[in-house]
């Protein structure tokens, strides 16, 4: 599946989400279903050219556009949102300290 080239920076998330002040409940779900509607428009189209064998070269473009549209607008809230904190203070590392 050619999906694996969109999924190399989820890694990063884990290490970002202490930080964030994003909240899950509307802003984190509309994320992450615009995530999973680009990614399915675009196998859609992938789909349609490798293993049906249609002239889909069009569609995977606007679907390309797509996806660079929405991963931007997701990058951006993420950045929005994240609370930034110094990570060397002293001459050691700061680690995140959690309130709960």
């Amino acid at each position: 599946c050619t999906s694996q080239y969109f999924l190399w920076y989820l890694w990063l998330l884990p290490l970002i989400v202490p930080y964030s002040k994003l909240q899950v409940r509307w802003t984190g779900i509309s994320l992450i279903s615009l995530w999973f509607v680009s990614q399915g428009v675009w196998l859609l189209g992938a789909y349609l050219f490798e293993f049906q064998g249609l002239n889909s070269f069009i569609f995977i473009w606007i679907a390309g556009l797509f996806m660079l549209t929405s991963n931007s607008v997701i990058l951006y809230v993420i950045l929005k949102y994240h609370k930034y904190s110094p990570t060397f203070q002293f001459g050691s590392i700061c680690y995140y300290e959690s309130t709960m």
